[in-house]
């Protein structure tokens, strides 16, 4: 609905920093921002960790600390 136009609301960097540079929603109180949140990958638990999970965990956290490190400048 941010998108379309209609309503004010709060979003992570990470989110809304493609909308902002395609100009697609605006910032409206850039001085104000929300507390950080952390983000975290949810796996079952297994001992040993199956080859899957931490090939997933290798692949994904460089790319999403990318994304966030990005998001915030």
């Amino acid at each position: 609905m941010l998108e379309a136009g209609y309503g004010v609301g709060l979003l992570d960097n990470i989110v809304a920093a493609p909308y902002l540079r395609q100009g697609l929603i605006q910032s409206v109180l850039p001085e104000w921002l929300a507390t950080p949140k952390p983000y975290f990958l949810v796996l079952p638990y297994r001992q040993p960790m199956p080859k899957k999970y931490e090939a997933f965990i290798q692949f994904v956290v460089p790319r999403l600390q990318a994304r966030l490190s990005q998001s915030m400048n």
